[in-house]
């Protein structure tokens, strides 16, 4: 039940790894006030993995000409195969920080 002077709230977060949670734990305290909306947001990390792949080997490649193969992205790095090459950069979109 929420205090009218404000509290913490305790929540126990489950199906999602420790590790994307604030601080590791599963366990979070949010502290609210008084005057605070009736909703806490909590940040979950959602990692990505961008990665290349190259095309079967077929023919000599013309280093003049740009690489062929395919950009994945995924979420669970068990996902990303043995040839994958990994990519680096930023990742833009809407209601992305």
């Amino acid at each position: 039940r929420r205090a009218r002077a404000g509290g913490d709230m305790l929540l126990h977060v489950e199906g999602v790894p420790p590790y994307l949670l604030p601080g590791g734990s599963q366990r979070q305290a949010l502290s609210y006030g008084p005057f605070e909306p009736e909703k806490l947001s909590l940040e979950v990390e959602c990692n990505l993995w961008v990665y290349w792949v190259p095309p079967p080997e077929e023919e000599e490649e013309d280093e003049d000409e740009p690489a062929e193969g395919t950009v994945f992205v995924a979420v669970d790095k068990d996902q990303v195969p043995d040839e994958a090459v990994a990519l680096a950069g930023i990742v833009e979109g809407p209601d992305l920080s």
